[in-house]
């Protein structure tokens, strides 16, 4: 099987022999982008969770209605005291709404959003943070003050614990305002 293995190998023309190198390395490149693109993805989103902890939105419930004042609790829980520019809570509303793409998206759907409203608090500053409960109160606009949207409106509170020159951790909690 080895001899005929290598009477094959010797028998391919120089050309042959080249357009299955560029092969491999073009498969080679390829996977190498991959990987490349995932390890940066894990440096952006999940390696400050494994460095510094994680930040999390409390809720009671998640329905609301316009006028109610939601109460929640920012929980802290991070591996070590963190000095933090600030803590933050907003409630946010998104009107989101697709279309089909064309041209260079192939005809898939295409995600469009536009921010509605935006109601921020903060609730520390310049301070240090380890395993701590941060309680919030936020009242739910009345929906005649949105604009009126071409989509459906997303309600979501989201957190950012502002790290001193570093990343923020931000936590995201979907809500309904019906």
């Amino acid at each position: 099987m080895n001899n005929l293995f290598l009477r094959a190998f010797i028998h391919q023309s120089p050309l042959h022999m080249s357009l299955e190198l560029f092969g491999a390395a073009l498969l080679f490149c390829v996977a190498l982008s991959v990987l490349v693109f995932l390890l940066i993805r894990f440096f952006q989103v999940w390696l400050p969770a494994f460095r510094y902890g994680t930040t999390a939105i409390a809720l009671d419930r998640t329905n609301y209605s316009p006028g109610q004042i939601i109460q929640g609790k920012i929980v802290a829980d991070l591996k070590r005291p963190l000095a933090a520019e600030r803590l933050d809570v907003n409630l946010i509303a998104e009107s989101v709404w697709y279309t089909r793409g064309g041209g260079r998206h192939g005809g898939a759907s295409i995600r469009h959003t536009k921010h509605l409203y935006m109601q921020t608090k903060t609730l520390g500053k310049d301070a240090s943070y380890f395993k701590e409960e941060f309680p919030f109160e936020v009242t739910v606009p009345p929906l005649t003050a949105l604009e009126s949207s071409e989509g459906t409106i997303v309600w979501f509170l989201s957190s950012g614990l502002y790290l001193s020159g570093g990343k923020p951790l931000v936590s995201k909690q979907l809500i309904q305002v019906l």
